[in-house]
């Protein structure tokens, strides 16, 4: 307690010291300095980290896309372009000639506004029971999405004649 009052009582003249004075000023003046520059190191770091984030994130998105569009483009078969689908049954009704299949009737069936991704088809044609399963059996056009949605076959003149439903899908 007796220091404390020493202390006190010393202080004015302690203040009367201009070098003291001056050493204090620029102590404190380096303080704040140093408080508002770390300050501003601290707010950029964090801009940074954001950023940071932001950046990994971005190049997550691009690395999942880039994985699924090279899924789907390596994808045996897709949708097609509605410009295409000419082109599709172009590659099926010259896979029914070279398999020696005889086309008895194509046409497309009338779309709904539910089919705007498809197309729909019936090919009626005739030929051997083992032609036939051939051709079934490697029914596509190229790396077309087909999907074949009724078949029938009967037996006529010893041969088999097949009505096939199927559909094309588009992009």
């Amino acid at each position: 307690m007796n220091r404390l009052k020493l202390i006190l009582k010393n202080l004015p003249s302690f203040w009367k010291e201009k070098d003291m004075f001056m050493y204090i000023v620029v102590l404190v003046i380096l303080f704040i300095l140093t408080f508002f520059g770390g300050s501003k190191l601290i707010l950029s770091y964090n801009e940074a980290m954001e950023t940071q984030q932001e950046i990994e994130s971005m190049q997550n998105f691009l690395k999942e896309w880039t994985e699924k569009t090279s899924v789907l483009n390596n994808a045996e078969y897709r949708p097609v372009k509605a410009s295409q689908v000419d082109s599709v049954q172009t590659n099926l009704l010259f896979a029914l000639q070279a398999n020696q299949l005889e086309l008895v009737g194509f046409r497309a069936m009338p779309s709904t506004k539910k089919e705007e991704s498809s197309r729909s088809f019936e090919l009626d044609f005739t030929g051997s029971y083992e032609i036939t399963m051939h051709f079934l059996e490697n029914f596509h056009a190229k790396d077309a999405l087909i999907s074949i949605q009724g078949l029938k076959m009967e037996q006529s003149k010893g041969k088999i004649k097949t009505s096939m439903q199927y559909k094309v899908y588009i992009k």
